[in-house]
C-alpha cells in the first residue's frame, strides 16, 4: 500500500492539494520529513471479520454488524475442514491464521471488497479476512446491497487477534510548514483518544522493526496495549514443515519492550 501513500503525500509536496487523506494503517512508518500528521479522526472499529458463503448456523452480515459479540479464533476455526482456503494478502493474517491451523490455505486474493467478496462468491476461497471498519463503511453506502444476502460473518476477539497498527482510523496528512496555519481543522477534525492510540501503536511497529506489511498485531486502549507478533521470517520457517510461534502480551503500555 506504500506506494499509494507516496502517490498521494506527492501531490501535497507539489502544492497540487492541500491535505493528503489516508486510512492510517497503510502509512509507512517514516513519511517524507516535509510531511506531517496533521489529524487522526475518531476511529472506527479494530477488528476483523471472517466472511464465509451463507450458513444458516451462522450470522448473516447484517445481524453480525448489529451486535458487538467476537469469536475466539480456535472455536471460529472448528467450522472450517481441514485444507480450508482463506483469501488474504496481509501477513499479519496469514501468520496469525497458519500459527494456530498449519493445514490451512492462505490464498491471495486482492481487489476492492466487492472483488474479494464476489471471489468469496465464486467459490474460489472458502472465507475471506476484512477489516470490519470497511465493511461498515461500504455497507453504509449500501454498496454490499447485492452481496450480502449470500454472505454469513464471524467477528474475531481482539484478545486472539489484535489490530493492525492503525487500523480503524483516517489520517489526515499536510506539510510540515502549513501545520499551524491548520491548526483551526485540526481542531476540528482530531481526535486526541485516537490520535494517541494510533501513534503508540506506529511507535510500537517502528520498535520492533517493521512497516505497514510486518505480521504485528499492536492495538492501544489508553494506557493498555494488546500486542501479538509474529516471527519476520515466518514464511521461511513454514515452509520448512516447521510450526512457528507468535510473542503475545497484553498489560501496560509503558511496560512494552520489543
Amino acid at each position: 500500500m506504500g506506494q499509494f501513500i507516496h502517490a498521494i503525500d506527492d501531490r501535497l509536496l507539489s502544492g497540487e492539494v492541500d491535505i493528503a487523506v489516508h486510512s492510517a494503517k497503510d502509512v509507512p512508518v517514516d513519511v517524507d520529513a516535509n510531511i506531517v500528521s496533521l489529524a487522526h479522526l475518531e476511529r472506527g472499529s479494530t477488528n476483523d471479520v471472517v466472511l464465509m458463503r451463507r450458513d444458516d448456523a451462522v450470522d448473516s452480515l447484517d445481524a453480525m454488524l448489529a451486535h458487538n459479540a467476537a469469536e475466539p479464533l480456535a472455536s471460529l476455526l472448528e467450522r472450517f475442514p481441514t485444507g480450508a482456503t482463506f483469501g488474504t494478502v496481509s501477513g499479519r493474517r496469514q501468520s496469525f491464521l497458519l500459527s494456530q491451523r498449519p493445514d490451512i490455505i492462505p490464498l491471495a486474493v486482492r481487489g476492492h471488497v466487492e472483488t474479494r467478496i464476489r471471489r468469496l462468491l465464486e467459490g474460489r476461497v472458502d472465507a475471506v479476512v476484512l477489516a470490519e471498519v470497511g465493511l461498515r463503511r461500504l455497507n453504509s453506502t449500501g454498496a454490499l446491497d447485492d452481496l450480502k444476502g449470500e454472505l454469513s460473518a464471524l467477528r474475531i476477539a481482539e484478545e486472539d487477534w489484535p489490530t493492525a497498527p492503525g487500523q480503524g482510523s483516517i489520517a489526515v496528512h499536510c506539510l510540515a510548514d502549513r501545520f499551524e496555519a491548520m491548526e483551526d481543522l485540526r481542531a476540528v477534525l482530531n481526535h486526541p483518544a485516537t490520535e494517541a492510540a494510533v501513534l503508540a501503536e506506529r511507535r510500537l511497529l517502528k520498535e520492533a522493526g517493521g512497516g505497514c506489511l510486518y505480521p504485528a498485531g499492536i492495538g492501544v486502549r489508553g494506557a493498555k496495549v494488546r500486542l501479538k507478533v509474529s516471527p519476520e521470517n515466518w514464511r521461511a520457517i513454514f515452509c520448512q514443515g516447521t510450526s512457528f510461534t507468535t510473542f503475545a502480551y497484553e498489560g501496560p503500555l509503558a511496560d512494552v519492550e520489543l
